[in-house]
This record gives structure tokens, sequence and C-alpha cells, in this order.
């Protein structure tokens, strides 16, 4: 961990690699005075990630109490630094007065979503999927998370769930009028958090849905769902996009390496834990990303436009 945390401070503060850290000031030290608060919070994010991988892979399961404190400190500290410290502007999620505004509606859909759910108005999905206990000495089979029955059937439960955060963003767009003074400050840093942690729950949770109706067994946990909403929590909504991207060709690469090329073209792996190719992604994304368009989003560009001329 020691080696991850030098790895992260050489790139931000002594390189220009990211230049949201290291551009906008006099020197490495003299941006670290200014966006140490922003670095503690990206250090926790990368402890998470790790203390996720290694669960993930041994156990096939998301500790949820990770990723919604990483979250928790995001949506705290990055409104309050942003509040006392502008500068920190430059390395934190925010949000426009438009976009604040969308973000508190789509907020608001969250809350009665989850009011909802407690209610019991909403149905759980997949209630009974992993009651089997899991041995702290013997990793969970990959089976144990395929056999529940009628998968598309539940995960239909989960689309009410999905939809009235959206619904709550039209609502406010459309019958909610810009405050006349604007937003405080810290409310444009809030809005950054939020905004990217409903970017990354939302995109990962319409691909576990469309994936499980499409092949009919669960295509990703719910587990990462939360992981990559604390990723846009910390990073944004642009970077959390990459995230979503560039995790799949990590997978892919893990795959081959850890199951052979004949073992995916016979079946024989039936599934994969996904957290650790998000946390890689998320590495690479954190090392590039900044508030101006670096070599990934380039290359990423590049790669869509061939896709389009093909």
């Amino acid at each position: 961990m020691s080696l991850l945390f030098g790895g992260i401070f050489v790139v931000y503060y002594l390189t220009d690699i990211n230049p949201a850290f290291s551009t906008h000031y006099s020197s490495g030290f003299d941006a670290l005075g200014k966006t140490w608060l922003a670095m503690v919070v990206h250090l926790i994010l990368l402890a998470s990630l790790l203390a996720t991988t290694v669960i993930d892979a041994r156990f096939f399961i998301i500790a949820l109490p990770i990723p919604w404190f990483v979250t928790a400190v995001a949506a705290v500290i990055f409104p309050v630094g942003l509040h006392h410290q502008p500068d920190m502007g430059w390395v934190i999620p925010m949000t426009r007065l438009s976009q604040t505004h969308l973000t508190l509606g789509a907020l608001g859909g969250l809350v009665v979503a989850l009011a909802l759910l407690h209610l019991g108005w909403i149905p759980r999905s997949f209630q009974d999927a992993h009651v089997e206990p899991v041995d702290s000495d013997t990793p969970t089979s990959p089976d144990h998370f395929l056999n529940y029955p009628h998968p598309r059937r539940e995960v239909l439960k989960e689309i009410p769930f999905i939809v009235l955060p959206i619904g709550g963003a039209i609502l406010a767009y459309f019958f909610i009028p810009l405050p006349f003074n604007g937003y405080p400050t810290y409310c444009h840093g809030f809005g950054g958090v939020v905004f990217g942690y409903l970017m990354g729950c939302g995109l990962i949770w319409v691909t576990r849905v469309l994936g499980t109706l499409a092949f009919g067994k669960e295509a990703i946990g719910l587990g990462d769902v939360h992981l990559l909403g604390s990723i846009g929590a910390v990073l944004g909504g642009a970077p959390v996009v990459l995230v979503f991207f560039v995790a799949p060709f990590f997978g892919l690469l893990g795959a081959l390496l850890i199951a052979g090329i004949s073992a995916l073209l016979k079946g024989q792996v039936r599934i994969i834990p996904y957290g650790p190719y998000l946390a890689a992604a998320t590495l690479l994304v954190m090392a590039t990303h900044g508030p101006k368009e670096g070599w990934l989003i380039d290359h990423l560009r590049l790669l869509f436009e061939a896709f389009r001329i093909l």
C-alpha cells in the first residue's frame, strides 16, 4: 500500500502526467499545501480499492460499507474544502448551476426511491439469492451466484428504483426554477460528488439489467454498482465514464491470463469478479485524468472514431 500511495503522490505532484494536481501551482509541494484534502480522499479511495480487490477476488463479494464510506467521505470533505479553499476546484468534481440543479433533483428522486424501498412499496430483487454463509477460510463458489431461479423477473424489480432519480432530474428541469441568486459554492462541490456517484451507479446498473435480461443470469453484482458509484463520487462524472469503458479491457486481459483461452472457449469460466478490474481501471484514470483532455481521452476518441468508420 505504501508503494501505491507513494506512486500516486509522485504522479500527482512531481510529474505532469495528471495536470490537475501539478500544473496550476508554482511547485509540487505548493500544490500539496492547497490540495491535501483532495489527496486524502484519493488515498482513501485507493485503500478501499485495494481492500475491495482482495475481498472480491477471494469471496466474489464486495463489502458494501467500503464504498459507502468512501462516498460519505467525499460528500463531506469536498464541499467543505471547496467552500474554504476555492483552489480545490481544479482537483475535485464540480457542477455548474444547471448541472447542480438537475443533480439535486436526481438526488431527491433517489431519496424517494430509498424511502419506497424501505416501506416495501418497491420490491427488493434477489432477496434470497445469496443466503448461504461465507466460510472465512474457503472462497465462495462462483456457481453459487448463477443458480438463482428467474433472474430476468428479479432484475425487472430494480427498474423503478433506477427510474425515480431520472424522474427527479426531469422534474427539476421542467418544473422547478433555478434559484435567483444561484447556489452556494459548496453546493457545486456536493453536486459534483452526487453527479459522479449517480453516473457511476447508473452506467453499471443499466448494464446489469440489460445483461441479465439478455443472458438469463445475474450479469453484474449490485456491489459493483456501489463500487463504481463511490469511484464517481471521488473522481467525477467524466472520469467514471472512462473507468466504465476501460475496465472491460482489464477484465478481458485478466480472464485470459487467469483462466486461459481454452477454458473461456469451452465455457469453463462462468463468473469473473469484476471489482479488481474496476480498481485497475480507476488507478489508470486517476493517474491521467484532469480538467483538460489527456492522452487517454484522445485515444478513446480515436477508438470510437475507428468503430464509426468500420
